[in-house]
């Protein structure tokens, strides 16, 4: 079970990137053992060959989306069939060692998206309206975007009420910096009933800097 505070994550993260570092270390030997029973393929069947993928820097904030799993050298090389080993113990060896190197990147996959999901909640726990609304106000201007013309495409109705969750999305849409949790938040201020509908036009009157007297609580 991960942790629930940010910190404690981020220690996780340092030491699996340094475990990856030393699982790295390893690479040459086994490379040099499974390329030496490797039965080779004919001269005619040209395999594409990608470079290896670098171990992950301490501190990039890429090193997971930017990287394939399959970086394990020689081994990790995409091939159209799976390389043949005159040894079994070689071929038990190399799926082992694959295998390593799939579940070291899948458990920094769920470190990094543990941190993610950490920032986001203690972001919307922090929520401020009047900050929001003026990162949002500077969003749009900087966009040259009317904001009339961003809900009247959300209300299909006409009507002057946008669904709950087409609002979410429709703002998250713009590539906005929010989060869902963020917009839960907003939502709330203004589905006083919970009827699931939002009144566009008093959320574009709340967004005023002179409304702000008069924002919910």
């Amino acid at each position: 079970e991960l942790p629930m505070d940010i910190p404690s994550t981020e220690q996780l993260i340092a030491d699996h990137k340094e475990f990856m570092e030393n699982t790295q270390k390893r690479q040459v030997e086994v490379d040099r053992i499974c390329k030496a029973k490797q039965v080779k393929q004919s001269a005619t069947k040209e395999s594409r060959k990608i470079p290896k993928s670098k171990t992950p820097i301490r501190g990039s904030q890429h090193d997971v989306r930017e990287t394939s799993p399959d970086g394990y050298g020689t081994l990790g090389r995409k091939q159209s069939t799976e390389p043949e080993f005159r040894s079994p113990r070689v071929k038990y060896l190399w799926d082992k060692w694959r295998n390593v190197w799939m579940l070291e990147w899948e458990r920094q996959r769920v470190l990094y998206d543990h941190l993610a999901y950490l920032k986001e909640k203690e972001r919307a726990d922090n929520f401020s309206w009047d900050d929001w609304r003026r990162r949002f106000l500077k969003f749009m201007n900087h966009k040259k975007s009317r904001l009339t013309d961003l809900f009247r495409k959300m209300d299909k109705d006409n009507n002057g009420l946008i669904p709950r969750d087409e609002f979410i999305d429709g703002i998250i849409r713009t590539k906005f910096d929010t989060s869902r949790l963020e917009m839960k938040a907003v939502a709330d201020m203004f589905d006083r009933n919970n009827c699931g509908l939002i009144d566009w036009k008093e959320f574009i009157a709340a967004l005023r800097p002179d409304w702000q007297e008069k924002a919910p609580d």
